[in-house]
């Protein structure tokens, strides 16, 4: 199966020093997009989701926007209802973090995580792309 990714340069770095075994398939374009959110943007989002519903939740992503890098997720707790929430509630600054906690370290891949690695960094990159087209002076 072939899998897309977009990544920053610092994350194609980790994603090369792979096996070439393992990022066969894959097919690798350069997140260039920078129109990350504010805080305010994302703490509106967090207020139009119903992310406040669920504290366990809501708590991480406060923590992930106020830049606390090692913020953990049970991932199979999340219902699916969720998910688009929750990435929206995140924004690529809080999706960024998950993909640099994700991204694997040589020797500690589990080739089953390039799905959501992959998944992870389209959605990141959409979020940029509408962050860009709807961009104030603010996004850097």
């Amino acid at each position: 199966m072939k899998h897309t990714l977009h990544l920053t340069s610092a994350e194609r770095g980790r994603f090369e020093s792979l096996s070439k075994d393992l990022r066969r398939g894959c097919s690798v374009h350069d997140e260039t997009q920078t129109a990350y959110e504010t805080p305010d943007e994302l703490a509106l989002r967090v207020s139009m989701s119903s992310m406040e519903q669920h504290p366990e939740f809501c708590d991480a992503i406060g923590r992930m926007h106020a830049g606390e890098a090692n913020v953990q997720f049970d991932w199979d707790s999340i219902p699916e209802s969720l998910w688009s929430e929750m990435c929206f509630a995140l924004g690529a600054r809080g999706l960024t973090i998950i993909i640099d906690q994700i991204l694997p370290e040589p020797g500690a891949w589990d080739p089953e995580d390039l799905e959501f690695l992959s998944g992870m960094t389209i959605v990141r990159h959409k979020l940029l792309e509408i962050n860009a087209a709807t961009s104030s002076p603010t996004h850097a």
